[in-house]
């Protein structure tokens, strides 16, 4: 369980293997192979803070309202339809879609939109694919009770999960097969407004609103493949035009714990000297990061109360690169649908 390798968290993972590579080269019987493997660990860890770190140069963030991305919709919609009716042999939507809007079709910043909305497929933070109710979720095996046989906080539980998937039409499955699970934040959408509130922008109209929709692309030429195991938030956040409260409702762990080695990077950023003290001492020392921890908890929801000094000094490329990602879960489905119907 503290190895996330599987999910794509390359921190936590190098982490644990770091361990286990300078537990063996600490034996008296260490190899020189060993040897030379956590040698190159170590140089590569500090080249690849450097590299994460210029990445933020590569990430370009465009944000659009909502009424502008409303307004090209509907104009693509209105000039598709009209060159359908005259005959053309390319829509204007195919258009978009190469780059190629023409040069009356408003400003720069418009044509733009217009390329964006043509490439990008809209998410709508209220239109989920499967909506199922969770009947029931009864705990089979947990580890709630310690050894002397009292009740604790579980850490793991295997469950089973009923949910009545009537309204979803009759999706086929057999028993045996997998559903895809996508967790949501439940985090209130005052405390999700306040939140995006204090990030920086390079808007001159005022605070970004949970309206606003965003648009992510990467200049460095890195294969995907790598970028989606190396920022995983990165990667699934490109080429997709979505609002915000899509974004921190369903792509962003808002409830994941600020790792040490954004603290370090948090430091650089805040404006405040008592802040920037407490930053940077935790982001070097594991025991006052986990005493901290134990203290306020560290989560990225609570960023900007526990280190006030960070308000409009981070921006949605930082969170973009340091951030985890709500991964999806996948689970296997016991239940046979000749016997229990729509559950």
């Amino acid at each position: 369980g503290e190895c996330d390798s599987v999910k794509g968290e390359r921190k936590e993972f190098n982490d644990w293997t770091a361990k286990l590579v300078t537990k063996m080269a600490l034996m008296p019987s260490a190899s020189p192979l060993v040897l030379k493997l956590l040698a190159n660990m170590k140089e590569n860890t500090a080249s690849s803070l450097i590299r994460t770190r210029n990445m933020l140069n590569s990430i370009t963030v465009e944000l659009f309202t909502t009424e502008e991305v409303q307004n090209a919709a509907a104009q693509l919609y209105m000039t598709k339809r009209r060159g359908s009716v005259a005959g053309r042999r390319r829509s204007t939507l195919d258009s978009a879609s190469n780059g190629g809007v023409d040069e009356e079709d408003g400003q720069s910043q418009n044509k733009r939109l217009l390329q964006i909305v043509g490439n990008s497929d809209l998410r709508d933070s209220h239109n989920e694919l499967l909506e199922g109710v969770v009947k029931s979720r009864d705990d089979i095996i947990s580890n709630a009770i310690d050894g002397g046989g009292n009740e604790t906080t579980a850490s793991r539980k295997t469950s089973l999960v009923k949910i009545d998937m009537q309204s979803c039409g009759n999706p086929p499955y057999e028993p045996g097969d997998h559903i895809r699970v996508i967790p949501r934040n439940v985090i209130s959408l005052e405390e999700l407004q306040s939140f995006v509130s204090h990030l920086s922008s390079s808007r001159d109209t005022g605070n970004l609103t949970l309206d606003d929709h965003i648009y992510v692309s990467f200049d460095e030429d890195i294969p995907r493949s790598e970028l989606a195991v190396s920022l995983p938030l990165l990667h699934g956040s490109l080429g997709q035009l979505f609002p915000l409260d899509y974004f921190f409702e369903n792509q962003v762990a808002l409830e994941a714990p600020i790792s040490m080695q954004a603290c370090l990077d948090l430091s650089g950023l805040a404006s405040g000297a008592k802040d920037k003290a407490i930053l940077k001492g935790i982001g070097y020392s594991k025991k006052e990061y986990e005493n901290m921890s134990s203290l306020y908890g560290m989560k990225w929801i609570d960023v900007f109360k526990t280190f006030p000094s960070l308000s409009k000094r981070i921006n949605l490329d930082f969170l973009l690169c340091n951030m985890k990602m709500n991964h999806p879960r996948s689970y296997s489905i016991a239940s046979c649908k000749d016997i229990v119907g729509s559950e």
